[in-house]
């Protein structure tokens, strides 16, 4: 995961140049019954109350209100690079990560259909993820 905002958001409210100045800035993101996921746990050690501008049920709202101008997002770092529009904020914080599971039932398993799957999808994630 990484902080992401739009290049006019920072050009009207400087980029932070440390994780305290974060309180300084608006916040996209998604509703409030998902504040236990790790990285809004994270944000809030670094902003006690965050100012939240928008807050949506899907990450692509979240991007949408980000491309608006509308604040800070914390979204998937394969997300974030896939955007032109969007430019990386803090670069060297590291957020919490978040774990993948991929579940195959023990009958298929042993199916070359379904281990070409499996095997498919931990290389493509390797390939977003590094």
């Amino acid at each position: 995961f990484g902080l992401y905002a739009s290049r006019a958001y920072l050009d009207r409210r400087p980029a932070p140049k440390s994780a305290a100045e974060l309180v300084h800035h608006d916040f996209v993101g998604f509703d409030a019954s998902l504040d236990h996921l790790a990285h809004y746990r994270w944000l809030r050690k670094q902003v006690r109350e965050p100012r939240f501008a928008i807050r949506a049920s899907t990450t692509m709202a979240q991007v949408g209100a980000c491309l608006a101008n509308q604040g800070i997002s914390i979204l998937g770092s394969y997300i974030g690079r896939a955007e032109p529009g969007l430019v990386r904020v803090l670069p060297r914080i590291e957020l919490p990560t978040s774990e993948v599971w991929v579940a195959v039932h023990e009958d298929v398993r042993p199916n070359a259909r379904v281990a070409a799957v499996v095997e498919w999808l931990a290389a493509a994630a390797h390939t977003i993820v590094p």
